[in-house]
């Protein structure tokens, strides 16, 4: 299972895996959002 969560564009898609990798923080916030509330879920 691959999940993406971040949003790929021509903007960003060249800061992934590289020199100076980073994530806008609005992604970086939605990836945690998902991880609590995966983890949520399984928990139930």
């Amino acid at each position: 299972m691959v999940v993406i969560l971040f949003y790929l564009n021509e903007d960003n898609v060249s800061t992934f895996h590289g020199i100076n990798e980073r994530i806008p923080v609005e992604d970086f916030n939605n990836a945690v959002r998902f991880y609590i509330q995966l983890i949520r879920n399984a928990t139930q």
